[in-house]
């Protein structure tokens, strides 16, 4: 899988973003809109999902569906996994 910059960020930067990223859902509870977080995990690894996970994120989106299945079986039953945007096919 490829290395991206989200895979090489410490967690302490991780979670900085993550908190003010909250802090700004929250702030829309407020009004008649509902946001959710949802985290696209293409090209990333489980333990990175699991960082992410960690950090209270619990929605997150495959557009490859072979990709999902050989992640899913490695991550915690309460996460919600998505099959987002077109599905790519083999190529």
């Amino acid at each position: 899988m490829k290395t991206t910059q989200t895979q090489t960020q410490s967690p302490i930067t991780l979670k900085k973003n993550l908190d003010k990223i909250f802090q700004n859902i929250d702030l829309t509870k407020e009004s008649s809109q509902k946001v959710k977080l949802l985290a696209v995990t293409k090209n990333h690894s489980v333990d990175i999902i699991l960082k992410a996970f960690k950090h209270g994120i619990k929605l997150f989106g495959e557009n490859k569906v072979q990709e999902a299945m050989i992640k899913h079986p490695h991550l915690p039953s309460d996460i919600e996994l998505h099959l987002i945007g077109h599905l790519q096919s083999n190529k």
